[in-house]
């Protein structure tokens, strides 16, 4: 079953990239073409990921029985209409957007299509095919949200497709994983960002700052460095659950700040403890 099927990846980045790299390492796939613009198919060292390269979205995604589209959520809710008006009856269309509430939404306007809204929990601060992976989804969950009645039609195969890339597929509502997101992965952006601005102040300030900066800021800063059309996409399309997570995380901190300025040690202690104890259960699983 996989392996007769055209694939049409659009977006050949990291994600879009390890993607192609993941269906050849396990023989999914009779032809594999990718999508992107001139300047991405034009390199020669692009032919190592897709079998072939095209700026040509009508022509790619009309031979395509499956659709992987890895752009930046803007760029999905975008294509989404113009993709669908080139499919054939029986594709299917899985998307990789950072979220998902809005991208169903669009996808809801074409019931008569198998749309599937993904999201793999996985990939780094890099941007490129350069940076792809075959690996990259190996033993890492994979969101599925399926907006219509006609996308459930492609459950099991999705899900079967992703297994054997050794992904962990996972159903979830598009609000609850927008909602659940924002704590996980676009809060530590926007606090990413702060805190590389504050530094990039203080170094303005005093420079001798920089030689100091260690592996701390470093760590804790690694997300700022994703592409910006990433980073814009996330927060336009789930801008209100960010927002409330600021709040929390505000509110969280007065709380911390008001413990040091109170000078109550056992306090501070007790949730240093507390604090530690939980990342330990995490990074034990």
């Amino acid at each position: 079953m996989f392996s007769k099927m055209t694939i049409t990846i659009v977006g050949i980045g990291q994600i879009g990239g390890s993607f192609a790299l993941a269906l050849k390492q396990n023989k999914i796939g009779e032809k594999i073409i990718g999508v992107d613009l001139e300047e991405v198919i034009s390199n020669p060292l692009i032919k190592r990921i897709v079998d072939l390269p095209s700026s040509d979205l009508k022509e790619s995604i009309s031979k395509a029985d499956f659709i992987f589209l890895a752009t930046p959520v803007n760029t999905i809710i975008k294509l989404i209409p113009e993709i669908v008006s080139y499919m054939k009856p029986n594709a299917i269309l899985l998307d990789s957007g950072s979220t998902k509430r809005e991208i169903c939404e669009k996808m809801k306007d074409f019931p008569e299509y198998m749309l599937i809204g993904g999201h793999p929990i996985t990939g780094t601060e890099k941007s490129g095919f350069n940076a792809s992976n075959p690996s990259l989804f190996r033993n890492r969950i994979f969101t599925l949200t399926f907006p219509t009645s006609k996308s459930m039609r492609a459950k099991d195969f999705v899900f079967n497709l992703l297994k054997k890339i050794g992904a962990i597929p996972l159903k979830i509502d598009a609000e609850e994983h927008d909602r659940i997101l924002s704590m996980t992965s676009h809060l530590p952006y926007i606090l990413s960002l702060t805190l590389s601005f504050l530094a990039e102040q203080q170094i303005k300030d005093n420079p001798i700052t920089k030689k100091l900066i260690g592996n701390g800021l470093l760590s804790t800063t690694r997300l700022s460095l994703t592409h910006e059309e990433m980073g814009v996409g996330i927060i336009e399309t789930n801008k209100e659950q960010i927002i409330k997570r600021i709040e929390e995380f505000s509110s969280k901190l007065n709380q911390i700040k008001k413990l040091i300025e109170n000078e109550n040690i056992k306090k501070i202690k007790e949730w240093l403890i507390s604090t530690r104890n939980f990342q330990q259960s995490l990074r034990s699983k």
